[in-house]
């Protein structure tokens, strides 16, 4: 599976490379950033993180243009990115039935909490609850991440959760240039640059 997944990152990242490199020169004169995002500026540390993902399809913006870096991103919204990280986008939407009692049919991520369980990606808080609609930590990012590349057995032999995740994702160089307190709520910005770095290194 992670070979798999490398492999198609890396023919979209040759895509890509073209792409952007022709995009440098024909950048949008009436948006100050340079970039696709209003609010994302040119110089932000984050911003190859945002554009990459964004022609990758895995994160988008509001319906006013704005990427809105600073803001948190909850646990359905993190869980939504993973499927579209993983090429399972499709297969989650068709999903109507999660293993927690707080995501009902009818919520807007049900396929996607349901598909990222099913792939070990999540696994809640353990009670039953998944706490869709509660910002998402760095810890938890990390997690997803180790799990999503299929390092999770390492993880769990370094220690488990949170540590064990979070030495293996660091040593793997996704936290690289993220200054972050494991337990805070992750940025959007911070997300962006940590799937990036996970998908480049």
């Amino acid at each position: 599976m992670k070979q798999i997944k490398r492999a198609i990152y890396g023919i979209g990242l040759l895509l890509l490379v073209g792409a952007m490199l022709c995009g440098t020169a024909f950048a949008d004169v009436d948006n100050p950033s340079g970039g696709t995002f209003s609010d994302v500026p040119a110089n932000a540390s984050y911003m190859e993180a945002v554009e990459f993902l964004r022609e990758m399809g895995i994160f988008a913006g509001d319906d006013k243009g704005n990427f809105n870096p600073n803001q948190t991103i909850t646990r359905a919204e993190t869980a939504a990115v993973f499927c579209r990280m993983m090429g399972v986008e499709e297969s989650a939407i068709t999903l109507t039935q999660s293993p927690f009692y707080d995501v009902p049919s009818g919520h807007w991520a049900v396929g996607y909490i349901a598909k990222a369980a099913e792939l070990g990606v999540v696994n809640g808080y353990g009670n039953g609850q998944f706490g869709p609609s509660n910002p998402v930590t760095y810890q938890e990012v990390l997690k997803m991440l180790v799990c999503s590349w299929g390092w999770g057995s390492l993880a769990e032999e370094a220690g488990g959760w949170p540590n064990g995740y979070i030495t293996v994702a660091t040593e793997s160089g996704y936290t690289e240039g993220i200054n972050f307190n494991p337990a805070d709520n992750a940025t959007r910005a911070a997300v962006a640059q940590l799937i990036y770095n996970s998908i480049m290194g």
